[in-house]
């Protein structure tokens, strides 16, 4: 599932809430989707998801388990991040980066036969 998301799978999902399921705890932390940051070339596409949390929980930097009304359980590496600054709330990251496939270059009509 996690080579068909893309930055597009999250944009219509912005500002809602994804809770993440913390490895080694029972308790769930609401967070929400603030931004969607990315590009795409011809050979990579990345992008970043950062999502705002309260100030009283921590997610730890790992692998976790999130789940989003529409878009069901997700397994996704999360990173917390100090930017921006703010008593508001914990911000975390997630971040994507793919090379995208190379295009089948079919040259069998320019092979010539000696």
């Amino acid at each position: 599932m996690i080579d068909t998301l893309k930055k597009s799978s999250f944009t219509p999902h912005l500002n809602s809430t994804f809770t993440f399921y913390p490895q080694g705890t029972e308790t769930p932390v609401a967070t929400e989707l603030i931004e969607v940051t990315g590009q795409k070339t011809d050979r990579t596409e990345s992008f970043s998801l950062l999502f705002k949390g309260d100030q009283g929980s921590v997610i730890p930097q790992g692998i976790q388990d999130i789940r989003h009304e529409q878009m069901g359980i997700l397994q996704l590496f999360t990173v917390p991040v100090s930017f921006p600054q703010s008593e508001e709330g914990r911000y975390y990251e997630i971040t994507f980066s793919r090379l995208s496939p190379l295009p089948i270059n079919d040259n069998s009509d320019n092979i010539t036969e000696t």
